[in-house]
């Protein structure tokens, strides 16, 4: 224990759990990292470009544990600056690389006065690397991301999705 009665430990520890039963192929049985906050992600287009964000709905919160990491909020989208190619939302941490497409995360997404008619299911998802996707998927099947064309300048995004973090 520490001077102030919190719980902590050397960098780079945590508690152990190996004494516990485990499924063959775990990397470690160490929790070693909690943190919480709110971070301000950009929004833009992997082709290049920007959403402006309102002041008032210009921050996600997010809980660390481990290396899962989930992020819930509202983004109200209030300007374009040359937005191009597929939509995208920065991270508080890159994604991991894993064995198999492991990595890969869907969260739910809305996207709520975007200005146009986009038929199907959204979602919002991870894979290695610093941003997380928006895609729909089409009552037909076909998939697809969302990019510049399915929404205008003004319009609002709410998510909640968790990811596994490289670190």
């Amino acid at each position: 224990f520490s001077a102030d009665g919190n719980l902590s430990f050397l960098s780079g520890q945590g508690i152990d759990f190996s004494a516990t039963s485990d499924v063959t192929g775990s990397s470690s049985e160490v929790l070693d990292d909690y943190e919480e906050g709110i971070f301000a992600p950009t929004v833009g287009g992997a082709g290049g470009g920007s959403f402006g964000l309102s002041t008032n709905s210009d921050h996600l919160a997010y809980t660390k544990i481990g290396r899962q990491v989930t992020i819930t909020g509202y983004l109200n989208i209030t300007s374009d600056s040359s937005v191009s190619g597929s939509l995208r939302l920065s991270l508080p941490y890159a994604c991991a690389d894993l064995a198999d497409d492991s990595e890969y995360s869907w969260g739910s997404l809305a996207i709520i006065n975007n200005g146009v008619t986009k038929a199907g299911q959204k979602y919002i998802f991870t894979y290695n690397g610093s941003y997380a996707y928006f895609y729909y998927v089409q009552d037909s099947g076909a998939g697809a991301y969302l990019d510049n064309n399915d929404v205008d300048a003004n319009f609002e995004i709410g998510f909640n999705f968790s990811y596994f973090a490289a670190t």
